[in-house]
């Protein structure tokens, strides 16, 4: 983890960089880990019985546990799998898992393919990790209650989720403003 580095996560604007760089095969696992925050093998681990395009949610399965978590999800996340679902049965290659995997049946590893695209795009190093950090800073920096991102990420406590919550410049400016606003009461 790169605990010397304070940007953790990536903005909206570094997300849209980073997915105009990524090789297309890579797009959905990019996507669907910035607009969910799912973790790495939860999103290869990821099978279509567990999203319901009609209802707009991802039902994400922690085995470990024995429990799981239910997802709305983004319009962009919906278009994707949308497309996705239709190019499957269109080439009748309905996969049991809604990310490709190899032929040998695993998960295709999309780490160097994301760091490489981010260098391309002129981002610092972004990792799939990084994904899951963007998705809870820009959740929490457009108002959604901690708890809420809490419950998103599977995490079981807050604190946990506090961590993944990297101050961003809009954020600054939130705090600035409202004490001048106090000051200018006062």
């Amino acid at each position: 983890m790169e605990t010397d580095n304070p940007r953790h996560a990536l903005s909206e604007e570094d997300v849209e960089k980073l997915l105009a760089e990524v090789h297309k095969d890579a797009r959905p696992f990019v996507t669907l880990a910035v607009d969910t925050g799912m973790r790495r093998g939860e999103l290869y681990d990821l099978q279509w019985e567990d999203v319901d395009l009609a209802q707009q949610t991802i039902l994400v399965r922690d085995r470990k546990r024995n429990a799981y978590t239910l997802l709305s999800m983004t319009e962009r996340v919906r278009v994707l799998l949308e497309e996705m679902d239709r190019q499957q049965k269109k080439e009748r290659l309905k996969s049991l898992f809604v990310l490709p995997r190899n032929a040998d049946g695993k998960p295709i590893n999309r780490r160097t393919t994301i760091t490489k695209a981010a260098a391309r795009a002129g981002l610092p190093h972004v990792s799939p990790h990084t994904l899951r950090h963007t998705f809870a800073t820009l959740t929490l920096d457009a108002g959604a209650e901690l708890y809420d991102v809490q419950a998103a990420l599977g995490h079981k406590t807050s604190v946990m989720t506090q961590r993944y919550d990297h101050g961003r410049s809009e954020q600054a400016k939130r705090v600035t403003e409202a004490l001048e606003r106090s000051r200018e009461q006062a």
